[in-house]
């Protein structure tokens, strides 16, 4: 008995910490190549704010993806990439006063990723 009441206040005190540290936290924004050619995007923490999404050339003149979020916490969506020539390109998101940017390679039927920053 006391090893299930052990138990059960270790797992009460991991997900309490999870879901405040998620509630409190900074955006999250992860990517991940899911199929050939299709890049998975999720977004965490936008707080309800307006949330800007946009993929461009590196020179951000030609925009080939570019979506608005608002009164929301998170956002995930798939996007094909096979029209896409080899080459980089910049994934841009704007949360409130939060930038974040990553550099996606795509050369050869390969999908590279940069850190954000």
């Amino acid at each position: 008995m006391k090893k299930l009441i052990c138990l059960l206040f270790v797992l009460t005190a991991i997900n309490y910490g999870q879901s405040n540290t998620l509630d409190e936290g900074k955006l999250i924004a992860k990517t991940k190549v899911v199929k050939q050619d299709v890049i998975h995007f999720t977004l965490a923490n936008l707080k309800g704010l307006r949330t800007n999404f946009t993929l461009t050339n590196l020179d951000e003149k030609t925009i080939y993806y570019s979506k608005g979020i608002k009164n929301r916490n998170g956002f995930s969506t798939n996007l094909n990439v096979s029209d896409l020539e080899d080459g980089k390109y910049l994934l841009n998101i704007k949360n409130g006063d939060t930038k974040l940017r990553q550099v996606i390679r795509i050369k050869d039927g390969l999908i590279l990723f940069s850190r954000f920053r």
